[in-house]
């Protein structure tokens, strides 16, 4: 089992593909709402993505709305849980949360660091 789950928020649309190359490093499945869900259907490798956690699930998207709201900061275990937000727009996001960070990801950005992050925060 994984040490610790990711929370990740992001706008809409826009970071499909980090989140597929993660899916396939991790050989894990990234677990979106329902809307997210929908607007992956078109994207390459959306089979990466799923509404149902599972066992081996370990990394949340969320939209950048949530961040900071009751209703998921209640689901959230301060200890073990990881929150990333990745917008060029970082410095509009603040938290308490013990383990939050913000990383100024566009699609345009590197991936690796991203991956690297991950590994750092999350070891198998």
């Amino acid at each position: 089992k994984l040490k610790n789950k990711i929370h990740a928020f992001v706008y809409a649309i826009g970071k499909e593909e980090i989140f597929i190359k993660l899916a396939r490093m991790f050989d894990t499945k990234i677990v979106v709402d329902k809307e997210g869900l929908e607007s992956c259907k078109s994207v390459t490798g959306a089979l990466a993505f799923t509404t149902l956690p599972t066992e081996e699930s370990f990394i949340f998207v969320h939209n950048c709305t949530e961040l900071g709201t009751p209703e998921l900061m209640d689901k959230l275990d301060p200890e073990k849980d990881v929150m990333l937000v990745l917008t060029a727009w970082k410095n509009k996001y603040r938290s308490t949360f013990k383990n939050f960070f913000r990383a100024g990801y566009s699609s345009h950005s590197n991936a690796n660091e991203i991956e690297d992050f991950v590994k750092s925060v999350c070891p198998k």
